[in-house]
């Protein structure tokens, strides 16, 4: 169950998380990316929303991050596995999480902390005017079956 990840190596893999969306926006696209984590702790997979690039309306960026994790694997099942994505998952990407096993998330924004400054960025918390945009680390659901968030919680 992915005790191997310290927290200090979750913390640097949200820092990934947060570079590749702000990577996306700057070349004209969404803030909305994924990373995927084995149980060491080691990057299997990333995503950045793509749904206009490719003209595919599920190549969100956790679905991006999945596929790639797949292909990094040569398996389907992604158990054992950390999710960190900018934004809370839509419904079409909770699915695909769950569908892959993946057994931990970390969010970097949930949608009842976002807000967007004059940047475009969806940030949590506050805004920033560097070039740099800060992340507020909101929650970390033990597991994404049973996880909940002070402001929603995820189907049974």
């Amino acid at each position: 169950m992915c005790k191997s990840i310290t927290e200090e190596r979750l913390t640097e893999s949200a820092d990934i998380a947060i570079d590749l969306a702000v990577s996306s926006v700057k070349a004209n696209g969404l803030p909305f990316s994924a990373i995927i984590l084995d149980r060491n702790g080691d990057l299997i997979g990333q995503g950045v929303n793509q749904v206009t690039k490719h003209l595919d309306c599920t190549a969100h960026a956790e679905v991006q991050a999945i596929r790639e994790a797949s292909r990094s694997t040569k398996d389907v099942s992604l158990r054992g596995t950390t999710l960190i994505a900018s934004g809370e998952p839509c419904a079409l990407c909770y699915m695909a999480i769950r569908m892959a096993g993946i057994e931990k998330e970390k969010l970097l924004c949930c949608r009842i902390d976002t807000r967007c400054n004059n940047t475009g960025l969806i940030i949590c918390g506050h805004t920033s005017t560097s070039t740099r945009v800060s992340f507020r680390i909101l929650r970390f659901f033990p597991s994404i079956t049973r996880g909940s968030c002070s402001h929603f919680s995820w189907p049974k």
